[in-house]
C-alpha cells in the first residue's frame, strides 16, 4: 500500500480542524488517516499548528511516530524545537511538555497506524504496558548545507528505525537509500518533486509506503529538492518484543 497526499490538496479539501482545549490549542491539517472505528486502521499523517505561547502537556501515544518541526520555535521539555528537527518516539514513550514560542510551532506527525489521541502523564501512567521497551531519537536537518545525495540523519537501528535526508538537483532522480523496506514515510521538506504519475509534490507533501513496497521514484522539480525518508520499526519484531 502506498498513499500520497499534498498539503495543498489537504487545505483545499477542508481537512483542517480547530481545537481549543486544555491539552491543545491550534489547528490540525489531516493529510490522511483512518476514520474512527476502522477495524484495521491505516497510516496517519497530519500537521499540527500550535498557537503561540501555548503548552501541550507531557503525554504518550499508543503507536510509534515521527515528528518533524517545519515552522516556528518552541521547546520539548528542556530541548529546543526549530526547523527542521526530527523526533522519533516509540509507542508509549512519554514526551513533552511541548511549549510553542511567540511565532507558534508547526510540526508534522507521522504514524504507521492511526492513533485516536494522546494520554497525558502522570494521570494515565497505568495505561502503559509493563516492560515495554521505549525510546526516543532526535536529529537536525539543514538541507541547504547537505547538498545532493543521501545523508544519514539517524543511522539504521537494529529494529529498522532510520532517518535519511535525500536531495537531488532539478531533473535528477532522488537517490533513495536501502533501509530494508519497512513501513516508512517520505516527507518533502524543500523544493519540489514529481512522482511517477507526474504529480507535483511541494514542501510538506507526504508519501506512506508500507513494508515490502518499492521506494517511489521521485524526480526533483526545483534547483535543489529535499525529502526525508523516515522508516519505522519492524512491526513483527516490535510485537514479539511486546509479547
Amino acid at each position: 500500500m502506498t498513499i500520497t497526499s499534498t498539503m495543498a490538496d489537504t487545505l483545499a479539501a477542508g481537512r483542517t480542524e480547530r481545537f481549543d482545549t486544555p491539552a491543545f490549542t491550534g489547528f490540525v491539517d489531516r493529510l490522511f488517516q483512518s476514520p474512527p472505528g476502522t477495524p484495521q486502521p491505516g497510516p496517519q499523517a497530519f500537521r499540527i499548528r500550535q498557537d503561540p505561547n501555548t503548552v501541550v502537556p507531557l503525554h504518550f501515544h499508543l503507536q510509534d511516530e515521527w515528528q518533524v518541526v517545519t515552522r516556528g520555535s518552541g521547546t520539548m521539555g528542556r530541548h529546543e524545537m526549530r526547523p527542521i528537527l526530527i523526533h522519533y518516539a516509540s509507542r508509549e514513550a512519554g514526551y513533552g511538555p511541548i511549549t510553542a514560542g511567540a511565532e507558534g510551532l508547526d510540526y508534522m506527525t507521522l504514524r504507521p497506524i492511526t492513533d485516536p489521541g494522546m494520554w497525558t502523564l502522570p494521570e494515565h501512567r497505568s495505561k502503559m504496558q509493563t516492560g515495554l521497551s521505549k525510546r526516543q531519537l532526535t536529529a537536525d536537518c539543514t538541507p541547504e548545507l547537505l547538498g545532493p545525495g543521501s545523508h544519514d540523519l539517524i543511522s539504521l537501528q537494529p529494529d529498522g528505525v532510520a532517518a535519511v535526508c535525500v536531495q537531488a538537483q532539478a531533473g535528477q532522480v532522488a537517490p533513495m537509500p536501502s533501509l530494508g523496506d519497512l513501513d516508512r514515510f517520505l516527507l518533502v521538506v524543500a523544493g519540489a518533486f514529481e512522482d511517477e504519475q507526474n504529480k507535483r509534490l511541494e514542501a510538506l507533501s507526504c508519501i506512506y509506503a508500507a513494508a515490502g513496497e518499492a521506494a517511489p521514484r521521485l524526480v526533483a522539480a526545483a534547483p535543489l529538492a529535499a525529502v526525508l525518508v523516515l522508516q519505522l520499526r519492524d512491526r513483527n519484531a516490535a510485537d514479539q518484543q511486546a509479547a
